[in-house]
């Protein structure tokens, strides 16, 4: 599957092809921005409808990087999108140097009503 690098706000973004089916078949793809690698990577997904091509590949090829960009401005964590599987990112564990992770998809730090619900 192709795949596209871009820089936004200084960091590199992995973009590609969901591979995911919609309804409305070749009218609409799923695009995946993925940062990182290990516990500290964060996915996110946008959805769109080509103008040009309706093959995914060639859709994604025929997208400008400023459009890339917009359509990342606007794409939903990976724990939102069936088609990431609804999963969140895990947090690194702090006891590793450097700061803690700063994706936005982890889950909230518990509050107290949740702690005692345990």
């Amino acid at each position: 599957m192709p795949r596209r690098i871009i820089e936004v706000d200084g960091e590199q973004w992995l973009v590609a092809v969901s591979g995911w089916s919609t309804q409305y078949t070749k009218d609409e793809f799923g695009l995946v921005f993925t940062r990182g690698t290990g516990p500290q990577r964060e996915q996110r997904l946008a959805r769109y409808s080509p103008l040009g091509a309706k093959s995914r590949e060639l859709s994604l090829a025929q997208l400008t990087d400023a459009q890339l960009a917009e359509l990342l401005a606007h794409s939903q964590p990976s724990w939102t999108a069936p088609e990431m599987g609804y999963r969140r990112c895990r947090r690194a564990p702090r006891l590793l140097p450097g700061p803690p992770s700063t994706c936005t998809c982890t889950p909230p730090p518990p509050t107290e009503a949740s702690r005692r619900r345990r």
